[in-house]
């Protein structure tokens, strides 16, 4: 299957750097945005709870209808949480030791979010045990992976299998990362150009230039492979028209 490879020495396009600030920033007033949003939230919910509880407790035929009230407050205000303890993280600009295995799992539980992923993706992790930590800038390593898993599933949206597998080892002193779609595949004349900025598909089958200038699409694979550099790692990606492509990084333990 042909191939193409970002290695650590090659210089990144200028816009990578670029892009990657540039979403930081927005990542950033989100996380502010979203962590008001929640103490906002968690007033209101606190109070229905409340007020779930005082009626159970004057209106005892009602107990079981307002517990389940106040259990679905509760897991509410843990996605809530969940939410914006993960925004902080993403938003982390300092490498620190992170397992690829914990980053994998709760990359793809927020990616659950999305309807076509969570029903009509097949979905199949092969993820080693005692997998050891690498040094990584966690913010800029999940947003490579929701990069590459976004366009998996976009490849795949008019493919009759969908299928994503993704997969960890550790391998020649190194940890790698691979994700494998079934989708439409990246034809041969355009994979050499898949980290060019703004090259993209747009609806799933077609791979050309983005025809919207700047609109941020076609910077997401750039975006990863420069992430990737900058950990000391590479990503490669191998492809073929119909049967797929697969994005594999390799990160050194350090």
């Amino acid at each position: 299957m042909p191939s193409i490879a970002f290695p650590p020495e090659q210089a990144a396009p200028e816009i990578a750097p670029l892009w990657h600030a540039a979403a930081q920033d927005r990542l950033r007033a989100l996380t502010t945005l979203a962590g008001g949003l929640a103490h906002s939230l968690r007033s209101p919910l606190t109070a229905i709870m409340g007020r779930a509880e005082l009626i159970s407790f004057r209106q005892p035929e009602l107990r079981e209808q307002m517990h389940g009230v106040v259990a679905e407050c509760e897991r509410i205000n843990a996605l809530l949480h969940e939410v914006t303890a993960e925004l902080a993280l993403e938003a982390e600009t300092a490498p620190r030791p992170v397992n690829l295995n914990e980053l994998v799992e709760r990359a793809c539980e927020f990616m659950r979010f999305d309807r076509f992923f969570k029903h009509e993706v097949e979905k199949e992790f092969v993820l080693a045990d005692a997998l050891p930590s690498v040094a990584v800038v966690y913010g800029a390593l999940v947003q490579a992976f929701k990069a590459l898993a976004h366009n998996a599933v976009m490849a795949m949206r008019d493919a009759a299998e969908r299928r994503l597998v993704v997969t960890t080892e550790s391998r020649d002193g190194g940890v790698v990362l691979t994700v494998r779609d079934t989708g439409c595949g990246i034809p041969p004349e355009n994979l050499a150009r898949v980290f060019e900025p703004g090259f993209t598909t747009c609806e799933g089958q077609r791979y050309g230039p983005s025809p919207v200038e700047g609109t941020g699409r076609g910077y997401g694979l750039t975006a990863a492979a420069a992430a990737v550099r900058d950990c000391g790692g590479t990503l490669e990606v191998s492809s073929e028209p119909g049967a797929g492509t697969t994005v594999t990084m390799t990160f050194p333990v350090r």
